[in-house]
């Protein structure tokens, strides 16, 4: 019988600790989403020297994020639109985009049969994580030749 009662308080410790990050991650999301609106995420073909390359076009580079991907803030004056045509027309840049937060809300569990074996998965709530950050994506250089 004890057993079944460590497992049942160890599946509410989860279930609390869950709905605890998520509320955190909201209220962090809101600051975040404010100040990405003006600042635009880079992708070198090198990331050796990235920042210096961001510099030498007259932006701020603000961070990094998973990949080698710079956080770039355009210099004043300059819109999104405006940065991102400076930097897609670059041969050494692979890609540019708006750094915005995208929620995708209707995000379902994977078809995979094992998936509800998978304990870890659903107890770090994956889906719900994968939804906010799908990850770095570092697709072939083959793809842009």
């Amino acid at each position: 019988m004890q057993k079944g009662v460590a497992a049942a308080d160890h599946k509410g410790v989860i279930g609390r600790v869950t709905v605890l990050a998520a509320f955190a991650a909201l209220a962090c999301a809101a600051p975040a989403a404010a100040a990405a609106d003006a600042t635009i995420v880079v992708k070198f073909v090198s990331p050796a020297g990235a920042s210096a390359k961001v510099a030498s076009l007259g932006d701020d580079a603000t961070g990094k994020v998973a990949g080698g991907v710079q956080v770039v803030d355009p210099q004043p004056g300059d819109t999104v639109a405006d940065a991102l045509a400076r930097y897609r027309a670059r041969p050494d840049v692979l890609y540019a985009e708006p750094n915005r937060v995208l929620h995708l809300v209707d995000l379902s569990a994977p078809s995979d049969t094992w998936y509800d074996d998978q304990w870890a998965l659903p107890a770090i709530s994956a889906v719900g994580g994968w939804s906010l950050f799908p990850g770095t994506f570092s697709p072939s250089p083959d793809v842009f030749h």
